[in-house]
């Protein structure tokens, strides 16, 4: 550039706007049709709702893009959409399964899926629920953080016979309508 004139560096070559074309040029609809190939192979944090994983790599995401629509981009623009629909990257695990490889593990949630969208497309709904782990209940040490005026005293652990009850959290959500509900049993 030092030997250019300032008259040549002010001319452009090309037009403004020049140079190729991103792909959502091309594709505007890419976001629908990635969330598409996404639908059946998300799963998330339960606590967290923007927090959201794949079990497809980036490779198999370009495949499934070509294949059932017909739209050929790079692993990296696949890359760029993960992160603009925050997908998250999970850190590999080194625990050591309990049981062995299950046959056919993959054709068991392959079959709830078709099952899902096949109740979905006849009007059905399609419900999720989920329990968690029982909680004793009563005057027990749990961390956290409190600004009490006095200090409290508590039992420092959490055997049944100090319990004055045991709830256990349930929820049930329906897909469709995206409506949860969630309630507590107490069990004394």
């Amino acid at each position: 550039m030092s030997g250019l004139s300032n008259k040549e560096v002010e001319d452009r070559i090309r037009k403004p706007g020049g140079g190729r074309k991103g792909y959502q040029h091309h594709w505007p609809d890419i976001d629908a049709k990635f969330l598409a190939v996404l639908r059946d192979h998300t799963a998330g944090d339960p606590m967290d709702e923007t927090v959201r994983w794949t079990n497809l790599t980036r490779q198999e995401i370009v495949i499934a893009l070509q294949k059932e629509h017909g739209i050929q981009v790079s692993k990296w623009v696949v890359r760029r959409l993960l992160q603009k629909h925050n997908y998250r990257r999970r850190k590999a695990q080194k625990k050591k399964l309990a049981k062995k490889d299950i046959p056919d593990r993959d054709a068991q949630f392959k079959k709830i899926a078709r099952l899902r969208a096949q109740y979905v497309a006849d009007g059905n709904p399609v419900i999720s629920m989920d329990t968690k782990k029982k909680e004793y209940v009563g005057n027990l040490y749990r961390d956290g953080h409190l600004y009490p005026r006095e200090e409290l005293h508590t039992f420092d652990h959490d055997f049944p016979n100090l319990a004055d009850g045991i709830i256990i959290p349930h929820s049930i959500y329906d897909l469709q309508i995206e409506y949860g509900l969630h309630s507590i049993r107490n069990q004394p």
